[in-house]
C-alpha cells in the first residue's frame, strides 16, 4: 500500500504539490486546449454577429414612409398610367377601324379598275380587229382613189394595179 504523505517517485515532495499537479494537469490543461481549439469557433461567431448587425441594419426600415403606402402609391400610379393606356388604345383601334374601312373602299376601287381595264382591253382588241380590217381595205381605197384621180386627168398615165 502507498503511503499518501510521500510520493514513491519523488520522496521529498508533499502530496499537495502532486495534488497541485494533478490539477493543473486535469482542469488548465484541457481548458487550454479547448480555448486553443475554441479561437476559430469565437472568430466564426465574431464572424457572424458582424454579419447578422449587417444584415439587421440593411433589414431595418430607416425610410420616412411605409413600405405599404409607398407600394400602395406605386400601384395607383401604375394604375391612372394603365387607364391613359387604355385610353390611347382606344384611340388606336378607331384608327386601325378607320384604316381598315379606308383599306376595304381602297380594294373595292382597285378591284373597279381591274374591271374597267379589262373592259378596255377587251374593247381595244375589238378596236384592233376594225383596224386590222380596215388596213386591209386601205390599199383598195387608195387604189380606187387614184383610179378616180387619174380618170378625170385626162393626160396622166394610169397608176399601175395593186395586187394585194
Amino acid at each position: 500500500m502507498i503511503v499518501l504523505e510521500v510520493t514513491p517517485l519523488v520522496e521529498a515532495l508533499p502530496v499537495w504539490v502532486w495534488f497541485c499537479g494533478l490539477l493543473v494537469t486535469s482542469v488548465v490543461g484541457p481548458s487550454v486546449v479547448a480555448w486553443i481549439s475554441n479561437k476559430k469557433i469565437r472568430a466564426e461567431a465574431k464572424s457572424t454577429r458582424e454579419d447578422m448587425a449587417e444584415i439587421k441594419g440593411q433589414v431595418k426600415n430607416s425610410h420616412t414612409s411605409n413600405l405599404r403606402v409607398d407600394l400602395d402609391q406605386k400601384f395607383n400610379e401604375l394604375g391612372a398610367q394603365m387607364g391613359e393606356l387604355s385610353v390611347m388604345l382606344g384611340g388606336v383601334r378607331d384608327d386601325v377601324g378607320g384604316l381598315h374601312s379606308e383599306t376595304r373602299d381602297l380594294r373595292q376601287d382597285v378591284t373597279g379598275i381591274r374591271t374597267d381595264a379589262r373592259r378596255d382591253r377587251r374593247q381595244v382588241g375589238e378596236l384592233a380587229g376594225r383596224v386590222e380590217e380596215h388596213l386591209a381595205e386601205v390599199p383598195q381605197i387608195l387604189e380606187d382613189a387614184f383610179a378616180r384621180h387619174s380618170a378625170d386627168c385626162k393626160g396622166l398615165p394610169k397608176p399601175p394595179a395593186h395586187t394585194g
